[in-house]
């Protein structure tokens, strides 16, 4: 029986065209070979994704390229002017052909990420889903209020919640 959601990068990889398996193929062993300790893993929300002392980076595939994410783009040197999105911190690249894979300044981006992470980690977060919404105001409150005196930091108290060991 086909797992619903990926493992794995080669999972996740697997029913794309082969044009962008290729390019991501690529994305991934220059990303190995700028940050060699750099881990895949697939994220809560079953995007691939790179780490080094917190996520450094991830890629979707699209139907005719992909999108390339820096989660902390905004605080990255780009000389070369790849990244691209208005948002708070994020910024992307996106790559429409495999050779788009070797433009320079991306490497440097990769290890720019990873520097960034090494010098300011970001927090490890666990995500959960609090059934909230459909409690009624009052269990809902408690609920809220028990979570808020652990000893752990919330992202939000929304329906889906992100927890921050501090």
């Amino acid at each position: 029986m086909k797992s619903k959601h990926p493992a794995t990068h080669d999972e996740y990889l697997r029913d794309k065209n082969l044009g962008l398996r290729e390019g991501a193929n690529r994305l991934r062993a220059l990303v190995k070979k700028a940050v060699p300790k750099a881990k895949e893993s697939i994220n809560p929300w079953h995007v691939p994704i790179f780490e080094s002392n917190g996520p450094i980076c991830y890629y979707m595939a699209g139907k005719n390229h992909i999108t390339l994410g820096f989660i902390r783009g905004t605080s990255l040197p780009d000389p070369e002017g790849l990244l691209e999105g208005t948002g708070k911190n994020l910024r992307h690249v996106k790559i429409k052909a495999t050779e788009d894979v070797g433009r320079p300044g991306l490497p440097q981006l990769f290890k720019s990420a990873a520097q960034l992470n090494a010098k300011e980690p970001q927090q490890e977060c666990v995500r959960i889903v609090s059934e909230l919404p459909r409690l009624g105001f009052a269990e809902g409150r408690r609920l809220r209020a028990a979570l808020l005196n652990t000893s752990l930091r919330f992202a939000n108290l929304s329906s889906v919640t992100t927890i921050c060991r501090k």
